[in-house]
């Protein structure tokens, strides 16, 4: 089972998560569709949001120890979109994440409880990140080259981000 390698390789580590991608047929016997949009997820995250681990997975281990409740309070999602939101704070605070192969085998019993409608939210969500993430870059950009060009701002503008963004 993955449970004791989970145990195993948390000692030092906050968030060990379950990778669906570091090896081949890891999705055995998963049909076409299932297959398609676990990759499709994956390939969004990975390029929009820049989080390199399996983010749309949710078999993971948190060591709470290490990791601020505030963090998890800056998620806004309440259904799948969870999983990568969380992961995508948690990769930008430094918080030292694992990747562990996993194998998950076809679905014997019940059904997915993922819907058309969490899909178009999760979407929706991730393209929320993506323009966030793309803004403040861009913002953190900006502001310091305006530093470098003139340390002492005379602007009023220039005062006012300066101040309100004082670590960019």
């Amino acid at each position: 089972l993955d449970i004791p390698r989970f145990l195993e390789l948390s000692k030092g580590i906050d968030v060990v998560v379950g990778s669906r991608f570091l090896q081949p047929n890891s999705i055995k016997g998963w049909g076409f569709i299932r297959i398609f949009l676990t990759h499709f997820g994956h390939l969004l995250t990975r390029h929009m949001l820049n989080i390199p681990f399996d983010a749309s997975g949710a078999f993971r281990l948190y060591n709470i120890k290490n990791i601020k409740l505030d963090l998890f309070n800056m998620v806004e999602s309440k259904g799948y979109a969870f999983f990568f939101e969380s992961l995508y704070f948690l990769s930008r605070r430094n918080l030292i994440i694992k990747e562990v192969s996993i194998t998950l085998h076809k679905r014997h019993y019940g059904r997915s409880k993922m819907k058309v409608k969490d899909m178009f939210s999760g979407f929706l969500q991730l393209l929320r990140l993506y323009v966030k993430s793309v803004f403040w870059t861009r913002m953190k950009s900006w502001l310091n080259t305006v530093r470098n060009i003139n340390t002492s701002c005379r602007s009023y503008y220039c005062k006012i981000w300066v101040s309100h963004y004082p670590e960019a």
